[in-house]
């Protein structure tokens, strides 16, 4: 129902005077109630237009402002954790089951290790530096320096001074080279 059907119902029994409109007596409560009810639609209706006239509605234009404030002020972001690759991690695409390599990472050193069950040996491959990375990016590459303290009387130890490893989705990649034959190993964090 808008405006003008409402004045139409009451132009039957009222007189229209001025912008007021002014009642007949009826003798029906219930049509007394339904009117003053319809009275009260069509003050309602002329004092939001009014207020709309000066920019917008009251109750919803502080509302928006206040709404479009909250959602420019600064909401915290979540903060992602620093990628942390501490721990022990397992040769992934080894050719055997029983021969393969394991690392373990931990503070600013990685370790790296010929599991060799087939030798009923274990034995060290790389002992280096470890820089952990300072954001949370999911790929991360770093350059180890090889201790040579810790490796120069290992028999299977790589002899390199450095070593470059990176890490992405999950899996740590490095090269390992012997007697003139290169492989890319892949490790992911044991479980």
């Amino acid at each position: 129902m808008v405006f003008s059907d409402i004045v139409q119902y009451f132009k039957e029994d009222s007189v229209l005077r001025q912008d007021h409109l002014v009642f007949k007596p009826y003798a029906s409560c219930q049509n007394r109630r339904m009117k003053k009810i319809a009275l009260l639609f069509v003050a309602a209706l002329v004092l939001t237009s009014c207020s709309q006239a000066d920019g917008g509605s009251p109750s919803s234009a502080p509302t928006q402002s206040m709404e479009s404030n909250k959602a420019t002020a600064s909401i915290p972001e979540p903060t992602k954790k620093a990628l942390d690759l501490n721990g022990k991690w397992k040769q992934t695409n080894s050719h055997s089951e029983g021969d393969y390599m394991v690392a373990e990472i931990k503070k600013d050193v990685i370790s790296v290790d010929w599991e060799l069950a087939s030798e009923d040996m274990k034995a060290v491959y790389w002992i280096g530096s470890y820089a952990a990375p300072k954001g949370s990016e999911n790929t991360y590459s770093w350059t180890s320096s090889r201790d040579k303290e810790k490796t120069d009387s290992a028999l299977l130890a790589a002899t390199s001074e450095s070593k470059d490893f990176a890490y992405a989705e999950g899996v740590i990649s490095f090269d390992v080279t012997m007697q003139g034959t290169t492989r890319t190993i892949k490790m992911e964090r044991v479980k």
